[in-house]
């Protein structure tokens, strides 16, 4: 993100007007520590640093990638979101570093005409009028979210449920997405800095502390959040508060680590004909899971007929479990004919 990364850009600016001309990488690195070194603890530089990488400071590594690579293109809110859309997909939305806050923005009472205006937008075109009136939810970087253009995500309850009931959120369900994981570079797991790098689907390295870690290991799609949590304390005697705990998830999601899911008892409930769940289908609905059953064989949620553009995904993970057709079950606990 264009507006958050100032600091980046004045350090390189620094170190270049202090380095000979057509210094080395090497030499402008060590120059760079020299310099990172004498910066008061309260400058914005070492206070970015601190806020992404922890407050031991810049490794020469980190220097070379995080402040001296000029082939970096940084980019505003809206150029983000077209080159999703250039790539077929539908934005969604953008996840910021805090709430919007009307009251950040505006004085008094806000007219019931603007009011109107802002009401009727679409979320793309709210999001960058948010983005345009508070630079600051979105900080270095812009995480937008999207999806097939032709598919309507199913949105999640437990958002508003944790707001009457914060206690809810330990019983969340995590489910890994698949898109990072472990990257195996860290020759030390007991190093001082606490992290460890991830490796996304991009091929982009990134790192987390090494607590998310452990927690984003934990993850096996049963346990809720906080059985994690609890196993987590019970490993290492390191007790968080609630908040700390669930900023932490709320990261790890908001990284696209994992998914959070409510406890609906229909994805944890076996066939009543003693058939386990054998697999979860690689499908755009989220609740068709695929379940052994002795007397149907193999029973659903419901059946995709040939004409749902949903068919061949499910025909494709059909193929994959080795099962040649799908029944469905009106015995099963799962089963509702109304959906």
């Amino acid at each position: 993100a264009r507006g958050g990364r100032r600091p980046i850009q004045q350090f390189r600016e620094a170190v270049e007007a202090l380095s000979p001309k057509g210094a080395p990488l090497a030499d402008r690195a060590r120059i760079g520590l020299e310099l990172f070194a004498a910066l008061r603890p309260d400058h914005p530089i070492r206070q970015y640093e601190a806020q992404t990488s922890g407050p031991a400071g810049p490794t020469a590594d980190r220097l070379v990638t995080g402040y001296l690579n000029e082939a970096e293109r940084d980019v505003d809110l809206a150029e983000a979101v077209a080159t999703v859309e250039r790539a077929g997909l539908a934005f969604l939305y953008a996840a910021a570093g805090h709430p919007w806050q009307p009251d950040r923005i505006f004085q008094g009472a806000i007219p019931k005409e603007l009011q109107a205006r802002v009401a009727d937008l679409e979320d793309r075109e709210r999001t960058l009028l948010m983005d345009a009136l508070d630079p600051t939810l979105h900080r270095d970087e812009h995480r937008i979210y999207a999806s097939a253009a032709e598919f309507e995500p199913r949105l999640p309850s437990w958002p508003e449920e944790r707001e009457a009931q914060p206690d809810s959120f330990d019983r969340l369900i995590p489910h890994l997405t698949g898109l990072a994981a472990p990257a195996g570079i860290d020759p030390d797991p007991a190093n001082g800095r606490g992290r460890v790098s991830y490796r996304v689907v991009t091929g982009m390295l990134g790192e987390i502390d090494r607590r998310s870690h452990l927690m984003a290991a934990a993850v096996d799609g049963r346990r809720t959040c906080g059985q994690i949590d609890q196993l987590l304390y019970d490993q290492t005697g390191n007790a968080e508060s609630a908040a700390t705990r669930q900023a932490r998830w709320l990261d790890l999601a908001n990284y696209g680590f994992v998914l959070l899911e409510a406890p609906d008892p229909r994805q944890h409930v076996d066939c009543i004909h003693l058939g386990p769940i054998r697999d979860r289908l690689d499908c755009p609905c989220p609740r068709r899971w695929v379940r052994a059953c002795e007397r149907h064989g193999f029973c659903t949620i419901d059946l995709s007929p040939v004409e749902d553009p949903r068919a061949p995904a499910l025909a494709a993970a059909l193929k994959r479990l080795k099962i040649a057709k799908v029944a469905v079950c009106g015995q099963c606990p799962d089963y509702v004919p109304e959906e």
